[in-house]
């Protein structure tokens, strides 16, 4: 006589066959990427952060406090503006005070806004 397997409920073998991915765990996973971004462009590899954001098109280039924008026109990083530009950084996102990148590149003096202000304003929407 065969042993017929028990029945478990339709729910319940859903439930405990296939779990859903936790959206936590990938926004957390974005977030560690998006700072990995960050620090390549603050110690100068650039070819690392944009290999990074080819492989994940998903990152926000504008993520941060402050936004990588604004600390490479506050460090006179004309590299980094370039890339962050062509990768599609938005010149008129604001950080928490209410400024652009283009307010970051005024605070630097004439040079600042010589370089980077005429960079960022072809750029502008």
């Amino acid at each position: 006589m065969s042993n017929p397997s028990p029945q478990v409920p339709e729910e319940e073998a859903s439930t405990s066959v296939c779990r859903p991915k936790s959206s936590m765990a990938s926004t957390s996973r974005r977030q560690r990427r998006e700072r990995r971004f960050r620090r390549y462009l603050s110690a100068g590899r650039l070819v690392r952060a944009q290999a990074l954001l080819q492989r994940h098109p998903g990152l926000d280039v504008d993520a941060g406090q402050p936004p990588p924008l604004h600390r490479a026109c506050a460090r006179h990083d004309a590299p980094a503006l370039c890339l962050l530009l062509r990768l599609g950084a938005d010149p008129a996102h604001q950080d928490r005070h209410g400024d652009t990148a283009l307010h970051a590149a005024a605070r630097q003096g004439p040079d600042g806004q010589q370089s980077f202000g005429k960079s960022l304003l072809c750029r502008r929407p």
